[in-house]
């Protein structure tokens, strides 16, 4: 079996016109590029480069067998097992290529096909490090034989845990590193503890057994592996905060549901209403189609409510009469209106009040109203509320609307009335299928009544559920459902839908991937309280040392402001409370107070001015004073009292509170 795949594959390779071969520049330099040269060049640790057709040209026949037999580029993880990111793997499609180019005598070709040439880091590929550990102690490599796995152990001194983002290898001679592995010794670790520090050594120079059986295994924390064309490790950013805090990072349990909708703006779509049955819709709610008098008016108000005097009044009538003047001038009614009139609530729609019936208004105005025809002005109107000027735009006298004229309007509801009863009748005839047989399916059930299974994303008690309209009991029904269940039909804003839970996701402790955007806030929320605080310390820093405050605060970005003068009980709009600044009554003008903490935020303030407490001025507020003491005291004597009285009568059986009968009768305090 295997020597025939190879035999295809070889055939295949030659599908291409023997006129028209792969050559090296244009078809096997990029494929050289992409997977061998990390290995396969000047300074690498392979013996001999692929760079140039030159250098490639002798190694056709061995590139050939080994891309074949799938030995280069060398590649050892389990395809069963999935993608890896960094897999140098040739496609099917690449070894045909450098198959072909092999058999066509490793045609050179146009060098002008060559792609750009490959650029290879030798210094750090990851931006400058913020450390850089050296071995103190070169290895020294003998000319040839075997090499003993060599270690050495290079000292941190590090005082304290660091977190680290990215980590590189950077070989002195790249030729001679064939790979190397990078190790994590905690303080408390014995892994190699009596293993000499600084210099290079193999698990045959040490002494202590112990260092030498660990010197073939180990428990502790790989850093990162090196091997030539191997990437920098990077871990991602917000790691650190996300690792120091992950209690506050649970995913809630999550369902995955298949349902099938009996979709009621489907079946509506589908549904044909006739004007014989809209008519038969007319004549049952014809009531509904009488329109009594009414008239449609806008009007301008000139208000006398409030303790006007006659001749204050007669100044009103005078403007409005002025006003009227100028409506019956030609002035556009709307205009005057947003003008003079002095009824906010029409004052910007130019004083339209809508359709008026009777009834609906004060009698004088509503005698006024209906007395005018279409596009007439009123002379003054006088009500309670002040003078009127009315303006009818139009009118219409008790009817009933004709069938012609409601028509429309009826479809939508039959339709949708028709489309919510089938939909209910289908409901019933699968809530009785579901109900005679346990093991009826989902879709068996929904082949029988023509449904379409749909299947929601993972989602947790208190996530949307926008498949299925955000119903409530259909979110509370997935959550209270075993695994493989079927429900039966639940109303939803949708239809009636039937639900089956296919999975179940537990709670647990969220990935950085789960979890990122909550960490991204979180992170940026303390980020900011840490700035405000350095901020808030720094600004009384400079003040202490000298600086005027308000230049001082403008240095750091911030903006200072004044405040009015400030009262115990008083407080500083959108700052602080007289009582959260108590510790400033305490300091004297040209001092600055302790940092104050304000929830996220934090407040920096320097006493500007301070007036101390005016003798005559308590004389004055004694009594005032003396009386809220006495009404504080009472009170606390008196809720004393109430709660000693409730609990007696309570203990004594004569005091039953129920408060679902007492929330008819307001709080209870």
């Amino acid at each position: 079996m295997g020597s025939t795949l190879f035999f295809l594959r070889a055939t295949f390779a030659q599908v291409a016109p023997a006129n028209n071969p792969p050559t090296f520049y244009r078809d096997v330099l990029p494929i050289l590029q992409e997977h061998c040269q990390s290995c396969h060049r000047a300074g690498g640790i392979s013996p001999m480069a692929f760079e140039t057709a030159r250098q490639t040209q002798p190694y056709a026949a061995a590139i050939h067998q080994a891309t074949q037999n799938k030995s280069m580029p060398p590649w050892f993880a389990d395809a069963n097992v999935g993608r890896f990111s960094n897999d140098p793997s040739l496609t099917a499609e690449q070894i045909g290529t450098l198959a072909a180019w092999a058999n066509a005598q490793a045609p050179v070709g146009e060098e002008r096909d060559a792609p750009p040439a490959r650029m290879w880091a030798e210094s750090w590929s990851i931006p400058q490090p913020d450390l850089v550990l050296k071995m103190p102690q070169a290895a020294q490599l003998p000319a040839n034989g075997d090499i003993e796995y060599t270690y050495e152990i290079v000292p941190t001194h590090f005082s304290q845990d660091r977190w680290v983002q990215m980590a590189e290898v950077l070989p002195a001679l790249r030729s001679n590193v064939h790979h190397a592995v990078v190790y994590v010794r905690p303080p408390d670790s014995k892994w190699l503890r009596h293993a000499p520090v600084g210099v290079p050594f193999t698990a045959s120079t040490l002494t202590d057994p112990e260092d030498r059986r660990g010197a073939h295994w180990t428990d502790s924390e790989i850093l990162l592996v090196y091997a030539p064309g191997s990437s920098p490790d990077m871990w991602p950013a917000n790691m650190a905060f996300y690792d120091k805090n992950k209690s506050n990072y649970q995913v809630p349990e999550r369902r995955v549901v298949r349902y099938a909708l009996v979709d009621v703006n489907q079946i509506r779509q589908g549904i044909q209403v006739s004007d014989d049955q809209l008519k038969v819709q007319y004549q049952k709610n014809i009531q509904d189609y009488q329109v009594p008098n009414r008239v449609h008016v806008e009007h301008i108000l000139l208000m006398t409510v409030g303790n006007k005097t006659d001749a204050e009044v007669e100044e009103i009538k005078k403007k409005a009469e002025d006003v009227l003047k100028q409506a019956r001038s030609g002035a556009k009614f709307e205009d005057l209106a947003k003008k003079y009139t002095e009824d906010p609530g029409t004052k910007d729609k130019g004083g339209d009040l809508g359709w008026l019936v009777q009834g609906q208004t004060v009698p004088e105005f509503e005698k006024a109203a209906f007395s005018l025809q279409k596009g007439q002005i009123s002379d003054l109107v006088r009500t309670q509320y002040g003078f009127h000027i009315i303006k009818a735009i139009d009118k219409e006298t008790a009817h009933t609307k004709s069938f012609d004229e409601v028509k429309e309007s009826l479809r939508a509801p039959l339709l949708l009335s028709q489309a919510d009863k089938q939909a209910s009748d289908t409901a019933d005839q699968m809530s009785a299928a579901i109900r005679q047989s346990n093991k009826t399916s989902l879709d068996d059930l929904a082949k029988q009544y023509h449904l379409t299974v749909s299947e929601t994303r993972p989602v947790s008690a208190t996530d949307p559920l926008i498949e299925l309209a955000n119903s409530k009991d259909a979110k509370d029904a997935i959550f209270r459902q075993r695994a493989g269940d079927l429900s039966l039909p639940i109303r939803t804003d949708r239809g009636y839908v039937v639900l089956l839970v296919k999975e179940i996701q537990p709670a647990h402790p969220g990935t950085l991937e789960e979890v990122r955007d909550k960490v991204v806030a979180d992170l940026k929320r303390q980020k900011s309280i840490e700035l405000a605080r350095s901020k808030a310390e720094d600004l009384i820093k400079r003040v202490k040392a000298g600086e005027k405050f308000d230049p001082a605060a403008k240095g750091l970005g911030l903006d200072p402001k004044a405040s009015d003068l400030l009262a115990r009980n008083g407080t500083i709009p959108g700052a602080a409370s007289g009582k959260q600044l108590t510790a400033a009554f305490n300091l004297n003008a040209g001092e600055v107070g302790a940092p104050l903490t304000l929830g996220q935020n934090w407040l920096v303030y320097q006493v500007a001015e301070k007036q101390e407490p005016n003798p005559a001025d308590f004389e004055k507020q004694k009594k005032d004073l003396t009386e809220e003491a006495l009404q504080a005291k009472r009170s606390l004597a008196y809720e004393a009292f109430r709660t000693a009285l409730d609990e007696r009568l309570k203990q004594e059986g004569k005091l039953k509170l129920m408060p679902e009968k007492m929330k008819n009768f307001g709080s209870l305090g």
